[in-house]
């Protein structure tokens, strides 16, 4: 790996005319063999700009059928490959698996996705990391020769400006920091106005936790491009790290209008969902969730949180129906977390849903209920609507239970204070709580002061 300053002066365009580095990526374009897996016209298209940049009609395979791309693929001959993406659905991504498989020890490599226009296509970790473009049909030739040419010009490295670029990713990648910032910024020297090295240094800066430096670059590489979609989610996490939800929020719903939805944008987009107070987004994202919970990277359970609060919500406004469809949906795609699991729990509870709650509590593992804070929270609905001496009664038969919870008994004192006869009782539940409770003796004893200070009218 050459330092720095060595790159930049042994790259330096002035050396090399414009029809020399014309020729030199033709070149590169050349070395390397190239897969078509599409049945449809678009074919003819991406092989006509191939032969246009250079590459040999020899060194171009197509093909109509996915099990005939696998037995090429695993020839290990194909380093870059086009997939029409009705060939290969959602969300198995198999081809992809091949080719990552095979193409492992053959660098540089790159996969494209040819996909309708009005077809939204789900990223995984994976999918999102190899990818390399997605081609949106319909095109013309100018299109698509710029997403192709672009994402090739950076992985093969066909000029100085790419070629810095890539030095400073594995200068990163090494954990080389300030080198890698230091060839970047010497790359924008290079003459070429582009997006890529204003990208991969915010990626640095905001590994350094530099939030302000990385927002500054991602800004600039969006300036560029403005539908650099991995800058646009790398944007997004850094804003809602420092807080910045509301421009966070409309990076975000510039992303909800592209083709492509990274899995790893869907927790953001249900926290801004939330903090922005457009809560019915939250719904929305849920048809994400089979997908989620497959990426085993968490998102699933962010969802399943905001369906919560979502569902909380619906219910409060009497929406009943459907805040239990948004419960219903949390439990599903909460992973078996013990803490969404409660949640979902006291919901069920403080909505009196009680044949649900009864179905719910037959479902989830026992050690994960606490039946205490469930008999309380059960209390709590019951006090809405009862009497005072019913919530009184119940009150007191869990305390006689063995049950000691200081929100148990403020609800028994409270309830008592209702009914004109139960005074030294009262007296005797404060006693006995501000005994149990040390910490809260305080709280308790106002409680005191104020039934002392209303018998005494």
């Amino acid at each position: 790996m050459l330092a720095p300053n060595k790159f930049i002066r042994e790259n330096d365009p002035d050396k090399q005319d414009l029809a020399e580095r014309k020729k030199n990526i033709r070149q590169q374009f050349g070395g390397y063999n190239y897969l078509i897996v599409d049945s449809y016209s678009s074919r003819r298209s991406v092989r006509a700009l191939l032969r246009h940049v250079g590459v040999p009609h020899e060194q171009i395979e197509m093909v109509s059928r996915v099990d005939k791309a696998t037995e090429l693929l695993d020839s290990r001959k194909y380093q870059i490959v086009f997939v029409d993406f009705e060939s290969i659905g959602e969300p198995h991504w198999e081809l992809l698996d091949v080719y990552l498989r095979n193409t492992a020890l053959n660098k540089p490599n790159a996969f494209f996705i040819i996909a309708n226009g009005n077809v939204r296509i789900t990223l995984d970790a994976k999918a999102e990391k190899f990818v390399d473009g997605i081609i949106s049909k319909p095109f013309n030739f100018s299109t698509i020769k710029r997403t192709v040419v672009g994402v090739l010009s950076e992985k093969l490295g066909t000029t100085p400006y790419y070629q810095a670029v890539n030095s400073a990713k594995k200068f990163a990648e090494g954990g080389y920091y300030e080198q890698a910032i230091r060839i970047l910024s010497l790359a924008r020297n290079l003459g070429e106005e582009n997006s890529s090295a204003y990208y991969q240094e915010g990626l640095i800066y905001h590994k350094l936790n530099r939030l302000d430096e990385a927002i500054r670059c991602f800004e600039s590489c969006l300036e560029l491009n403005h539908s650099h979609e991995r800058c646009m989610i790398e944007q997004i996490g850094v804003l809602c790290e420092g807080g910045a939800y509301s421009k966070a929020n409309v990076l975000a719903q510039r992303i909800m209008r592209s083709q492509s939805m990274p899995l790893r944008l869907i927790p953001y987009l249900v926290k801004l969902s939330i903090y922005n107070s457009k809560f019915e987004r939250v719904i929305d994202y849920a048809r994400y969730g089979e997908f989620l919970l497959k990426d085993d990277t968490g998102g699933a359970a962010c969802l399943a949180a905001g369906l919560v609060v979502y569902g909380i919500r619906l219910i409060s406004k009497n929406d009943r129906a459907r805040g239990l469809d948004a419960l219903k949906k949390a439990e599903l795609y909460c992973g078996g977390s013990a803490a969404i699991l409660k949640k979902i729990l006291y919901a069920l509870i403080a909505g009196g849903f009680q044949s649900e709650v009864d179905d719910f509590l037959s479902r989830i593992p026992p050690e994960l209920v606490d039946h205490r804070e469930v008999k309380i929270a059960e209390l709590e609905c019951f006090e809405r609507t009862a009497v005072a001496s019913a919530v009184l009664e119940r009150s007191l038969k869990l305390i006689g239970d063995g049950i000691h919870d200081d929100k148990l008994y403020k609800i028994a004192i409270k309830n008592a204070a209702k009914i004109n006869d139960k005074q030294e009782l009262v007296n005797e539940l404060i006693a006995k709580a501000a005994d149990l409770f040390p910490e809260k003796q305080s709280t308790f004893m106002a409680l005191l002061d104020d039934h002392v200070a209303v018998v005494n009218g």
